[in-house]
């Protein structure tokens, strides 16, 4: 049996979800927010703080609390034989296969949060919504035949049942309104920008650069890339790879099924929620 580690992304977090990880949370916690200068532990364990909805704080909670759950789980020493992470998970996956230490991972996480609230502050209006019940090629000609009204497209693919589309405003919920209309169910996500579109290229450029000085290495374990769907085999340029990964879809459906062709056969998520889990039911059986 070949075990894989997945590491979910923003979306997964919610008021007091430090108090619910795993023994040993509140060190994790600590460190990353030494690293990021803030309270993390406040802002993840108090039930009543909403900063931990904020791309700001968010992004750097989750890895947080991914880590804490992976370091219990990995306290015998056993490691899995393979990562992957959605979208923001990616970081976690990356530091579980030692690509990237602990520290600068948080390091990079936490600005990259920042960059990106910055981004969408200037004056994206950029949105997200969730598809469900379309397949990704439905989701693809529904996208192109509004493409007339903005920017508009499928970012997510999350299983063959769920995709989330990202762009303008006004296109995505033109989209949505056209999706609705063939009776699929369209959800607009809480974020406040469009994640994995070309949109966010400002915040990706800014994010390069920081990760310029950062000391990457090959992985210890194999690593499944949201960017080709693929175990991904060269680390050579990782801040061109993660600022690419910034305005990249994800490909997570792909993912899943090539760990399966590749023999995997048992997945656990590492985190705070059982949303990839969910999804993983639906692309494999």
């Amino acid at each position: 049996m070949k075990k894989a580690f997945l590491f979910p992304g923003q979306g997964s977090q919610y008021a007091g979800m430090a108090l619910d990880c795993a023994k040993g949370a509140k060190e994790i916690f600590d460190k990353a927010g030494k690293i990021a200068d803030i309270d993390l532990w406040q802002i993840c364990a108090d039930q009543e703080d909403t900063r931990i909805n904020e791309t700001r704080y968010c992004q750097i909670s989750v890895f947080a609390a991914s880590m804490a759950y992976f370091y219990h789980a990995t306290e015998n020493g056993t490691l899995p034989d393979a990562v992957a992470g959605h979208s923001l998970g990616e970081y976690a996956a990356m530091t579980a296969a030692g690509i990237i230490s602990f520290e600068d991972a948080c390091s990079i996480v936490n600005k990259r949060g920042i960059i990106m609230a910055d981004h969408i502050a200037a004056g994206d209006d950029g949105v997200m919504c969730a598809i469900i019940g379309a397949s990704s090629e439905n989701v693809r000609e529904v996208c192109s035949s509004v493409s007339g009204s903005g920017i508009v497209m499928p970012v997510n693919y999350n299983s063959p049942v769920q995709t989330v589309i990202a762009g303008e405003k006004q296109a995505v919920l033109a989209a949505a309104e056209k999706f609705k209309s063939m009776r699929y169910k369209a959800v607009m996500l809480a974020v406040s920008g469009a994640f994995h579109t070309p949109m966010m290229q400002g915040a990706a450029d800014a994010f390069y650069e920081v990760c310029k000085n950062i000391k990457f290495t090959n992985p210890k374990t194999d690593f499944y890339s949201n960017l080709t769907g693929r175990k991904m085999t060269d680390f050579s340029n990782m801040p061109k790879y993660l600022s690419d990964h910034m305005v990249s879809p994800v490909l997570f459906a792909d993912q899943i099924r090539a760990m399966q062709a590749d023999g995997y056969d048992d997945f656990c998520e590492i985190g705070t929620s059982k949303i990839l889990s969910g999804m993983v039911k639906k692309i494999i059986k």
